[in-house]
């Protein structure tokens, strides 16, 4: 008998064994449940060439789907392609939708896509991993939707990047989520068994700028983001605008340094608004060009200029850069400022905005003809008003946009050399290019470039006496016809004195060169 219960423990005990040994590693058993979420992408760039990966879905609204992937995928490894056309294939559905690309983040490597969501698709909404650590064993997607092993997690870098140890992995697997036991970790950006890494999951929210409940396209376990009545896409629109507490400010040369169209003094009210945080970049701007096949100014005018003894090509209506050598720069010029567009391109561009946002379009365009309707809740160009409030962060006695009153090279882009010194500006270099819209000293308001890098165009017909005849006007929007529009902040080719807050400067409608471009604004909410 004693025997007996020995062998039966014994027995008991190999079968509970093998038991074990039968149970699936819980991170496979993850991966299966959110294959419906990953999407394999297969990207022609313009110049011809093919590239592929992978991405997942994030959110669901309006019958659209988010999905991010690597942005190397969309743009090629270099970033020096970029997608012409974007064909989505999902584990799930036989259909492939063609998606756009909204926003490319190259420092993380992360691109976001919007595509129409299938008839009869489904994808898993409580994706996010919320417990990462070393050593967690991963897996990933490779080609047919097949799970396969990505090791452990060996270093989690400040909570943005992830490396791992996968066993085996090949070129085409970027883009491709990281999966846990839990959930989404990360998505893979380097496709080499070397130096396997992966965008942690938390950047990825951090980067798409999501509110915790309240996010369009990166869906939080208990939110209601998915029933939301209010279009998805004028949640994007916002974009991070800077909302600007209204008042009133006296407007004009405080410093008595100016020309006579900075003066008189007089005070201003202006309403509560949303400024855009930057200029209009290229690749924004190429989008509305891609989407409309819109046809700008300068296109019509001859399509190749002369800027700064380097050439000025267009594709598809968007400026390509060359240097003075005569070499083509990076596509990372992508988040430079758009250049050589008129007035009326700007305000085309303010109503396709609006339109892809749901919102209401603020201009009715007939021919040269524009008007507004100051009603409408969409996207438009600046008053001269809200612009000059705005550069003087809230109407205060300042001297540039970026909040100081001494012009430094360290802090503009605009011409610092020495034979331009002013009492108020320190010598400095001349870049003699445009910079990104996110870079050096932004304004207390979280502006960027408000002097300096390009002039940008405002709604008012310029008019030299125009303060004269404006004193305790609220919301002032220039005089009732002219012939030039206000451009204000000064560029990269102007020295100091032009890029006071305070100058003012008009331009034909039609203009348009190598330093002029544009910001949005709209009723705050």
């Amino acid at each position: 008998m004693h025997y007996s219960k020995t062998f039966l423990l014994l027995f008991f005990l190999i079968a509970g064994s093998y038991a074990l040994q039968a149970q699936p590693d819980p991170s496979i058993t993850k991966a299966e449940s959110l294959k419906s979420n990953v999407v394999k992408l297969e990207v022609q760039y313009e110049d011809g060439g093919t590239g592929y990966g992978f991405g997942f879905v994030t959110n669901e609204q309006d019958g659209q789907l988010f999905v991010v992937t690597a942005a190397h995928v969309t743009h090629d490894p270099e970033f020096e392609r970029n997608p012409r056309r974007i064909t989505i294939s999902f584990s799930n559905s036989l259909e492939q939708k063609v998606a756009r690309e909204l926003r490319w983040f190259e420092e993380d490597d992360l691109a976001l896509l919007r595509v129409e969501k299938p008839v009869g698709y489904r994808w898993q909404r409580d994706f996010v991993a919320s417990n990462i650590e070393r050593y967690h064993s991963v897996r990933f997607f490779g080609d047919d939707f097949f799970v396969l092993d990505g090791g452990e997690i060996v270093a989690i870098q400040d909570n943005r990047f992830l490396r791992f140890t996968p066993s085996f992995v090949y070129p085409g697997i970027s883009g491709a989520p990281l999966i846990n036991s839990a959930g989404i970790v990360g998505m893979i950006t380097t496709d080499s068994r070397e130096t396997a890494r992966a965008t942690s999951i938390q950047q990825i929210r951090n980067r798409l700028q999501v509110s915790t409940g309240d996010s369009p396209y990166f869906y939080e376990s208990g939110s209601s983001s998915t029933s939301q009545t209010v279009p998805v896409k004028s949640q994007i629109a916002l974009d991070n605008f800077v909302k600007i507490t209204g008042g009133s400010f006296e407007m004009g040369d405080q410093f008595n340094e100016g020309d006579d169209d900075e003066k008189p003094v007089h005070t201003v009210r202006v309403s509560d608004f949303m400024m855009s945080p930057t200029e209009v970049s290229l690749a924004e701007f190429k989008q509305f060009i891609d989407d409309t096949d819109y046809t700008t100014t300068a296109e019509e005018k001859g399509g190749s200029y002369i800027w700064n003894g380097s050439e000025m090509k267009l594709t598809s209506g968007v400026d390509w850069q060359y240097d003075q050598s005569g070499k083509r720069r990076s596509t990372s010029q992508y988040d430079h400022p758009v250049l050589h567009v008129s007035w009326h391109d700007a305000v085309a561009y303010c109503n396709w905005k609006s339109e892809q946002a749901g919102l209401q379009k603020v201009y009715t365009i007939s021919a040269a003809s524009v008007s507004a309707n100051w009603s409408a809740n969409g996207y438009r160009l600046p008053t001269e008003a809200e612009w000059e409030y705005a550069a003087r962060e809230g109407g205060r006695k300042v001297r540039f946009g970026n909040g100081e009153n001494i012009a430094d090279a360290n802090e503009m882009n605009f011409d610092a050399r020495s034979d331009y010194k002013e009492n108020y500006s320190r010598v400095g270099s001349y870049r003699q290019a445009t910079m990104s819209v996110k870079s050096l000293k932004r304004n207390s308001l979280g502006l960027y470039h408000m002097s300096g890098n390009v002039w940008v165009w405002c709604w008012d017909w310029y008019g030299e006496d125009y303060y004269s005849k404006s004193d305790n006007a609220s919301d002032p929007k220039g005089p009732a016809s002219g012939s030039r529009r206000v451009v204000r902040g000064g560029s990269w080719v102007n020295v100091p004195v032009f890029c006071r807050a305070t100058d003012r400067g008009g331009s034909y409608p039609s203009s348009r060169g190598g330093y002029i471009g544009f910001r949005l604004v709209r009723h705050a909410p």
